[in-house]
Order: C-alpha cells, then structure tokens, then sequence
C-alpha cells in the first residue's frame, strides 16, 4: 500500500513479516489484511509499512534474521514460523526478546481472523 505523502510519522508503522517456507502464503495474505484492519481500526489511519517480508531458511542463523530486521528499521516483527524447526523458532524468539524487539508469532489460523489483527494494531499503535 502506497502511503499518502505528508502522511505525519505518528501514523506510519514499520513492520516485518517472516515466515517459514510453509506459511508464504499465509505471511502475504496477512500482511494485506492487517494493513487494511489498520487503516480502518481508528479515528486516523494508521499505516503500515512493509519493511522486510521475509522467508527464513532452514539453515538460517538467527543472528543473520536479526541483523535483517534491524536493517530495516522495523518496529514490529510478526511471524508465521509454524512448520519450522523447534529450535529455530525457540532461537529467533528468544532473540528478539533479548533485543527488546516487539515480535509476536501468528497462527496460521489467524492469518484472517480480524480480532487478531485489531489486537496488534492496538499493540504497535503504542510503539
């Protein structure tokens, strides 16, 4: 979604989408709801800015998916990471957690369920 230039920095989220190989889908189709739920959760708009849609690699470090997120200015993370390895998902929460980072796993069945996505717009509304 395109955002409106002059849009004040207030109204404006970055926000990081992961996934493992078996959530693409599930990763992008949310990534479109939420961004529609959080134009139309409050008085002003609140828009969302994808800054890293990303599919982690089974291999991939933790430390690597990081670095990624911190490049790109995200604020929130949200991650699809059902179907990956235990101790991969376990790494990069624990991760994020230790870098103070606003990251919140997605069940796949969630990805269209809209009280799901009002309650993390309201979350990173207070970011």
């Amino acid at each position: 979604m395109k955002i409106p230039a002059g849009t004040p920095k207030e109204q404006i989220r970055r926000v990081a989408f992961l996934h493992g190989a078996e959530q693409t889908a599930n990763c992008y189709r949310f990534a479109a709801f939420f961004e529609d739920v959080a134009l139309k959760v409050s008085k002003k708009p609140l828009y969302v800015e994808r800054a890293l849609l990303l599919e982690i690699a089974p291999d991939q470090t933790s430390t690597t998916v990081l670095g990624q997120v911190m490049k790109s200015g995200a604020v929130a993370i949200f991650g699809f990471l059902e179907g990956m390895r235990p101790v991969q998902r376990k790494d990069l929460q624990e991760l994020f957690e230790k870098s103070n980072l606003f990251f919140r796993t997605i069940a796949p069945e969630d990805a269209e369920k809209r009280a799901a996505a009002i309650d993390l717009v309201v979350d990173i509304m207070l970011l």
